[in-house]
């Protein structure tokens, strides 16, 4: 299991993750950061419909480093991922 950091920017903000969660691979970190941008877009667009065009999850390892990045897509259920190797 690797703890892998899921850090929220969106349009003026950014949450830092400074706990992490522990996943069994990286491809389960995008799959769960997938759905917690699918949760925060619809929770979001209640609030302020723009946000949507404005939110990205960063995922770090445990070192600091950007391992995928879960940018916004064209929808909502269309996801666009970015996949750093070392």
């Amino acid at each position: 299991m690797s703890r892998y950091f899921f850090h929220l920017y969106t349009e003026g903000s950014v949450e830092q993750d400074m706990v992490g969660v522990e996943f069994p691979s990286l491809e389960a970190a995008i799959e769960d950061a997938q759905r917690a941008r699918r949760e925060y877009l619809r929770d979001e667009e209640i609030e302020a419909p723009r946000a949507q065009r404005h939110c990205r999850f960063e995922i770090t390892d445990k070192d600091g480093r950007v391992v995928a990045t879960v940018p916004p897509g064209i929808s909502r259920s269309a996801f666009q991922l970015t996949i750093t190797r070392s």
